[in-house]
């Protein structure tokens, strides 16, 4: 009788420790897959364009098409931008074998240029801006390093060098010593040199943000207002001081934001939030909605579409989001540019509006049919807002036709395998992602595949990461850890 019990005990023990979880666990925790949040933000810019005159002439070719550009063409070393521009334009359109075929045409004849015209700095400031427009910064830098040794003190040259530290190279350190080259060669309340300490300063927040969250120092732009009350009745002085005014605000959310997001529920409206713990600004955000609405007929017309945008995210720190929706959608009937559909997108999302996003993001598609971030908020949408299982299916096919590695993608797919039990086409795309990446869905995966071991070890990792994730904490009851 004795033995018999201990081999009764044995055999449960070895039993436990191989344990399976039960099919009612794994259809418990599989209702915890969701699809992976997709993240649009506000951005608000400024150019000084058609406010000041240009550090050096503009070319017109940027808003002809491949077809007027290959008519300008002249067959000299003057045809280097006209080739880069056919190039850049291949490299939007990701047609990168003729964006390369061209780049191929252009530099030679830069170089050409540079030789024959050897003191004209435009050689070298064309191709930059070239180089810049199809992310070919290695050669941007060389290109740099050789107009600096040649033009040191060329106030585009200068402008270029600070530009490519603090954008390319996030190197605040050494823009900040090419701002104060610049700022010895212009006037105090030059705009371009006011723009370029703005661009500095927000650069810095967004930096310390990332390295230090919890103690973040936010910008001081009193510069803009000292240059606004020296000139009182110009648009361009007012315009970029209600715009510094916006990004103070964009600060202040960024800055709660990153210092309360684990108290954020994701229903939650943090505009209204945020509007509430922000009251002090209010005054000055109506001011800046007046002035913009005040002059955006008379503004030069390139700088419409910023005050269109610049009041979109006025009235989104406002808290009122169908203004806001509005005129973001008004600044991208003007300009078919990313960063205003996207804007849109948010603002909907954020008002549970998900018949007027499904919109936007269909208006975005056709633009771009390849954009993994609108065909993943699709997906969201007719998951979870607007169930539509048959445009679920649809979207979820277009976007594993797309050829691409990016962990959005694999993420969405994992998940929609992982929903459907097909545990070999999840595992493919989950080895795709990086090792800390997607790490909720790994665990899950393997609760379906009875890895315990693993299982748990991914467990342990999101509960080290936070305790009080909701999901997490369900996971963790459905499967006793």
């Amino acid at each position: 009788m004795r033995i018999f019990l201990i081999v009764v005990v044995c055999l449960f023990q070895v039993s436990f420790a191989w344990g399976q979880f039960s099919q009612k666990q794994k259809e418990e925790v599989r209702k915890l897959l969701s699809y992976p949040s997709v993240n649009y933000s506000l951005n608000i810019n400024f150019s000084t364009t058609d406010y000041v005159t240009p550090l050096y002439p503009s070319l017109d070719i940027y808003e002809l098409s491949l077809e007027q550009l290959e008519q300008k063409l002249q067959n000299n070393y003057k045809d280097a931008p006209i080739y880069g521009r056919i190039s850049t334009l291949y490299y939007q359109k990701k047609d990168l074998n003729q964006a390369s075929k061209y780049f191929d045409k252009a530099i030679p004849l830069f170089r050409e240029w540079q030789q024959k015209e050897p003191q004209n700095p435009l050689a070298y400031l064309y191709v930059t801006d070239y180089l810049w427009s199809v992310g070919n910064f290695s050669l941007l830098q060389e290109i740099l390093q050789e107009a600096s040794q040649k033009f040191p003190n060329d106030k585009a040259i200068i402008a270029k060098n600070f530009e490519f530290s603090l954008f390319a190279k996030n190197d605040v350190k050494t823009a900040q010593n090419y701002l104060e080259n610049f700022e010895k060669q212009v006037e105090t309340n030059n705009l371009t040199l006011l723009a370029y300490k703005q661009n500095l300063a927000w650069w810095k927040f967004l930096l310390g943000a990332r390295e230090n969250p919890a103690n973040i120092t936010q910008s001081d732009f009193s510069f803009s207002e000292k240059a606004f009350k020296a000139n009182p009745n110009s648009i361009a002085y007012g315009h970029f001081y209600y715009y510094c005014v916006t990004a103070s605000s964009y600060e202040n959310m960024a800055k709660w934001v990153l210092q309360n997001s684990k108290k954020i529920n994701k229903n939650d409206n943090y505009l209204e939030i945020i509007r509430e713990k922000d009251k002090n600004r209010i005054k000055l955000l109506k001011e800046a909605e007046q002035f913009f609405l005040k002059n955006l007929d008379k503004a030069p017309k390139s700088q419409k579409t910023y005050m269109l945008n610049n009041l979109g995210v006025v009235y989104a720190f406002l808290a009122n989001s169908q203004k806001s929706t509005e005129y973001f959608e008004k600044a991208w009937q003007m300009e078919k540019t990313k960063n205003f559909i996207e804007a849109t997108i948010l603002m909907s999302g954020i008002d549970k509006q998900w018949i007027t996003a499904e919109k936007y993001l269909q208006q975005a598609l056709s633009e771009n049919p390849q954009e993994l971030q609108h065909l993943a908020m699709l997906i969201l949408i007719y998951d979870e807002k607007k169930p539509n299982p048959e445009l679920l299916k649809k979207y979820v096919t277009q976007i594993e036709q797309i050829g691409s590695s990016d962990e959005l993608r694999s993420k969405v797919l994992a998940v929609w395998n992982l929903k459907q039990n097909n545990l070999e086409r999840a595992e493919f795309y989950l080895e795709l992602l990086p090792e800390n990446s997607g790490l909720f869905y790994k665990m899950i995966f393997s609760a379906l595949k009875d890895d315990t071991t693993s299982a748990k070890k991914y467990f342990e990792k999101l509960w080290a990461e936070d305790k009080e994730d909701k999901d997490l904490l369900k996971a963790k009851q459905i499967l006793n850890f």
